[in-house]
């Protein structure tokens, strides 16, 4: 829980001090950053290994740098759901065994929009942060249940590391991501302009 509350409030303080930055700058007459911001929210399929297949959403915050052309920082929070469910046939009964967890990623990094203008065609992007979350488990058969919340794997609660590749069309952002915790994601979103 406290690993939690950190993430959360360093996330905060990370989304707060870059707007914060972008307005006093502005006031100074300098700023690194453009007036230009845009928030997405999407959907993401992703590939869990060795789990199987999840389903999450994923919130964006995505500001212009004046300073370095076509490249932008961002700030990501989300979540992706996952589970198991196989079921043993065995002489005595069948047995089943269910896990289900969710896994949420809070990051921060940049996109470099390449060959176009920044919100617009094909981008790379690179994330880094914190992930946490939490697993439960049960195992039921002929005259036996039981179920529990455990930590789990690694990806429950470590840093990470997301690499990735997109196009921003407009409205849309479709984009292929990598987390360094053994999950591969399709997201979609929608974009809108802040400013």
């Amino acid at each position: 829980m406290k690993a939690k509350t950190i993430a959360a409030i360093l996330s905060l303080i990370f989304v707060f001090s870059l707007q914060a930055f972008s307005q006093r700058s502005q006031r100074n007459r300098f700023t690194p950053f453009s007036s230009e911001t845009q928030f997405s929210a999407g959907l993401e399929l992703a590939a869990v290994f060795p789990s199987g297949l999840g389903i999450g959403a994923c919130l964006r915050y995505e500001q212009p740098l004046k300073i370095i052309d076509h490249l932008t920082v961002t700030a990501t929070a989300g979540f992706i759901a996952y589970g198991t469910s196989t079921t043993y046939d065995t002489p005595a009964g069948s047995y089943t065994a269910r896990t289900s967890a969710v896994w949420i990623p809070l990051l921060g990094g940049a996109k470099y929009y390449y060959p176009g203008p920044i919100f617009q065609g094909l981008y790379g992007s690179l994330e880094a942060g914190f992930g946490f979350g939490s697993s439960s488990a049960s195992y039921s058969g002929p005259g036996y249940s039981t179920s529990g919340s455990f930590a789990g794997p690694d990806r429950l609660g470590s840093v990470t590391v997301c690499p990735g590749a997109g196009y921003h069309n407009g409205q849309f952002d479709f984009s292929l991501r990598y987390y360094s915790v053994g999950i591969v994601s399709i997201r979609a979103a929608y974009v809108f302009k802040l400013r």
